[in-house]
């Protein structure tokens, strides 16, 4: 902390650590931890939200899975509404509606979906058979796999997957040297005959990191 208010006095910065918060991770970090920033403490929280992700304390990402559901939900409403005749509109429109509003908040936290819990998974997955549904005028026993054919709209976790690969891609193409440099740091520490303990994003894409690094 001091090395942060050195940097932030030579750069001339001002900073309000009753605006900061701090998170412990892991199922024994029950105490709070006396924290200071200018001489102020820094107030504890068990979740925060970081680049648009709420992340727990015990890393299940229940929270965010929760919040994503909440703002598809409201946006399901939406075409609801709108999937009633009396609308006129086609159900490749209420797709693309479908894929503009809710659809874009899925793809926002595609880069967290391997790490979900079958569970959590299943939230997303569902949040997608509804939105179809409800697109396609379809009764509430309808197959969530006749939906997919029919609207020719790929799976979440396709759509996820497909996301990420082209992320990893990107950043190599592009030489992001943070995301070049942590590739790097992997598998030095975890070749391919080594599998952590505990899984990070990085374990999924394993063959496309080693294709850029060979």
């Amino acid at each position: 902390m001091k090395k942060l208010e050195n940097w932030l006095i030579k750069w001339r910065l001002s900073i309000n650590p009753s605006k900061c918060q701090y998170i412990l991770f892991g199922k024994g970090h029950n105490k709070e931890v006396n924290i200071q920033l200018m001489k102020e403490s820094i107030p504890a929280t068990n979740e925060i939200k970081f680049l648009g992700m709420i992340i727990d304390k015990s890393m299940n990402l229940t929270s965010c899975i929760n919040a994503i559901k909440t703002k598809c939900n409201n946006r399901l409403n939406i075409i609801k509404i709108l999937s009633h005749k009396s609308w006129k509109l086609t159900e490749k429109t209420l797709c693309n509606i479908y894929i503009s509003l809710s659809r874009s908040i899925i793809d926002y936290s595609a880069i967290i979906f391997n790490l979900l819990s079958e569970t959590n998974k299943k939230s997303l997955r569902s949040i997608q058979y509804q939105a179809l549904r409800h697109a396609m005028r379809k009764p509430i026993m309808s197959s969530h796999t006749e939906l997919l054919e029919i609207t020719k709209i790929c799976t979440i976790d396709k759509r996820c997957q497909e996301l990420n690969e082209k992320y990893f891609i990107n950043a190599f193409r592009y030489e992001n040297e943070m995301v070049i440099e942590t590739c790097k740091n992997y598998s030095n520490w975890y070749p391919d005959s080594r599998t952590p303990k505990y899984k990070t994003i990085l374990c999924y894409f394993r063959d496309t990191i080693k294709t850029y690094l060979d």
